[in-house]
């Protein structure tokens, strides 16, 4: 039984990806460099999951990074104000 669910995870897995990897293919060049995916990665298919360029030394920031820190500076931000109210 647990290699059935080990099998069935792993079709939904791939689905998954192969869904992704249209949906990037469909992308311009331009928006996947801005999200930092490969377009010959992508043409590797799956099995390049999960097609992100590798840089060396300093790295642009991500979305989430720059969103990870919009939020705490807000926190901050309210923090302050209700110690100042």
């Amino acid at each position: 039984m647990k290699a059935l669910a080990m099998i069935y995870t792993s079709m939904i897995d791939n689905f998954l990806k192969a869904r992704t990897l249209r949906n990037l293919s469909k992308l311009s060049e331009t928006q996947l460099d801005d999200i930092g995916v490969s377009r010959e990665l992508l043409a590797q298919g799956i099995h390049a999951f999960p097609w992100r360029i590798q840089h060396t030394g300093l790295q642009q920031a991500t979305a989430p990074a720059v969103l990870a820190q919009f939020k705490q500076a807000a926190a901050n931000d309210a923090h302050q104000w209700s110690r100042a109210a």
